[in-house]
């Protein structure tokens, strides 16, 4: 039996009745089902700031002085969809919730190709201490300035006695420097968007959590709450100019500049799609569930499709390994060569 326990079903009680009282709200021609969920989540207990709304998730700040006008959003979507702007003009949204008390992980080790992860593996982190990782994996050693992929969004379950978070996402990298881009549920929360990124092979933050990320957009941000219908949802990072720039729904976001890698960090040698669980338990026994919990030989499970990188002229159809790093807890599926079902419900009757 799982162990996640009475407290995440007394959050999701709580986020209920937020969801419930918030009738007056009513979805413009602008917005989709998630951006009304978002302004749903942000509209209690809302007040007027300068003529914008902040929100209990979010607030508006200042735009960077220096942050650069958007690139057009991807010519992937057939339609794209422009959200209505949560700040006035001048300002961008900022989440209030901080995610540095659960660290990130990397899919495998970069500085070698040949490596692959057989099992839970745990990282020592000085700020936060030892977090143990399992993932499952669709990866490419290709030369790359970007990927992209739909990703099915879900709210998995998080073990209350040593799970941390369970996630999915788009990492580019080279052995030492990345940028990661998806979705991510942590323990006591919501699913919500974010952003990460490695410096010489160490992590360092999410979202705006540390110097570096410049959000552009008024709209999409990181650590924003996002839908858990199932629908899938494109995700994208893709260097324009001189910049990594971070992509939801074909809009851009916001760049990781160049500087923030002294210049070293200018094309990528791998492209990655994967999910992956965070516990604090060394012999991977966690419950929390990967994708929606189901495993990948259910046409239901979690999906990562359409994966593609970019080769500095075009997007171009990804041909990737599958790994899993624990199968007996959490599995992957091909269904192409750039697409596949993934997750599980971790360690219950195989362990």
């Amino acid at each position: 039996m799982k162990r996640h326990g009475i407290a995440a079903v007394g959050l999701m009680a709580m986020l209920a009745i937020v969801l419930g009282g918030c009738s007056l709200f009513t979805k413009t021609g602008w917005e989709t089902r998630e951006d009304s969920l978002v302004s749903r989540l942000n509209i209690e207990f809302s007040q007027e700031q300068e003529g914008g709304i902040e929100g209990i998730d979010f607030e508006c700040v200042d735009r960077q002085k220096d942050a650069l006008p958007p690139p057009p959003p991807l010519d992937i979507d057939k339609v794209v969809i422009i959200p209505k702007p949560l700040c006035p003009s001048g300002k961008v949204p900022q989440a209030k919730i901080r995610f540095d008390n659960h660290p990130k992980g990397r899919p495998l080790d970069l500085k070698d190709p040949n490596l692959k992860p057989l099992a839970v593996t745990c990282m020592y982190f000085e700020r936060f201490g030892t977090a143990c990782y399992d993932w499952a994996s669709s990866e490419q050693w290709v030369t790359n300035y970007g990927g992209f992929a739909r990703l099915t969004q879900h709210s998995p379950a998080i073990d209350t006695v040593d799970g941390r978070h369970s996630l999915a996402e788009i990492f580019v990298g080279d052995p030492i420097n990345a940028v990661e881009v998806g979705w991510r549920k942590a323990i006591y929360d919501v699913t919500r968007l974010f952003v990460f990124w490695w410096k010489n092979g160490e992590p360092k933050c999410y979202n705006r959590e540390c110097a570096g990320y410049v959000q552009v957009d008024a709209s999409y941000y990181p650590g924003m709450p996002i839908s858990t219908s199932g629908d899938s949802q494109s995700y994208a990072i893709r260097r324009v100019g001189i910049n990594w720039w971070v992509y939801y729904k074909s809009i851009p976001m916001g760049y990781y500049p160049d500087s923030l890698w002294d210049n070293q960090f200018t094309s990528a040698s791998y492209v990655a799609y994967y999910g992956e669980v965070a516990s604090i338990d060394s012999t991977g026994n966690t419950t929390t569930d990967m994708g929606n919990g189901l495993w990948p030989s259910n046409t239901r499970a979690a999906r990562i499709d359409d994966q593609r990188f970019w080769d500095g002229l075009a997007w171009r159809y990804a041909n990737t390994n599958k790994i899993a790093s624990s199968p007996e807890r959490y599995g992957v599926q091909a269904t192409s060569s750039r697409s596949m079902r993934y997750g599980g419900p971790g360690c219950t009757s195989n362990c």
